[in-house]
């Protein structure tokens, strides 16, 4: 599907996807009022895809790997389910405002963007802690000037891409502990 092909269709209600389709342009239903995605084959989310669907709830992505892009549901605010295959990769802020998700149903072998949830709301965290979601270490956002050892701590399985990025207190670092149950180290 085409970039914007149906943005601002706030009327569309419904979508039937063919089977045979593999990628969702940029915007492609943003600001519409879709209920319901089935995306059997599509490997491809593009940015904003479906962001600003208020009564989006559910979406199933049926391949064996997808790559959601930057606010592909951002302030989908009702969506609750989402299933995806694993090593999906969902990028900067592509889960903004997803307020009703529980990120455990579905992120186990799966890749976080640090911002993925919103980079205000990383921002927003205490500085200098470790920050959360769920199970998943998203990074610090502010850093003390030396950090020599990191302790992520029991029950985190998701190191998110980008965790570490640019802190150059890191070249400091002497000592990483991780604890047992960690499937994912993202990149960076």
């Amino acid at each position: 599907i085409g970039n914007r092909a149906f943005k601002d269709c706030y009327s569309l209600t419904k979508i039937q996807l063919p089977s045979t389709l593999t990628s969702i342009g940029t915007s492609a239903f943003n600001n519409c009022n879709i209920k319901e995605a089935i995306l059997q084959n599509v490997e491809i989310i593009s940015d904003s895809a479906f962001n600003s669907n208020p009564n989006l709830n559910r979406v199933t992505v049926g391949t064996q790997k997808a790559d959601v892009g930057k606010s592909a549901f951002a302030e989908c605010r009702n969506l609750s389910e989402l299933r995806v295959p694993k090593n999906t990769v969902f990028r900067e802020e592509s889960l903004l405002n997803c307020v009703n998700l529980q990120v455990s149903d579905f992120s186990e072998y799966n890749r976080f963007d640090r911002y993925a949830f919103g980079k205000q709301w990383f921002n927003e965290q205490p500085a200098r802690e470790p920050i959360y979601k769920e199970h998943i270490f998203l990074g610090y956002n502010d850093l003390p000037p030396v950090l020599s050892d990191v302790t992520i701590k029991d029950g985190t399985k998701i190191i998110a891409d980008n965790a570490f990025y640019l802190m150059s207190s890191l070249f400091r670092l002497k000592d990483v502990r991780l604890p047992d149950g960690i499937v994912t180290i993202g990149d960076n």
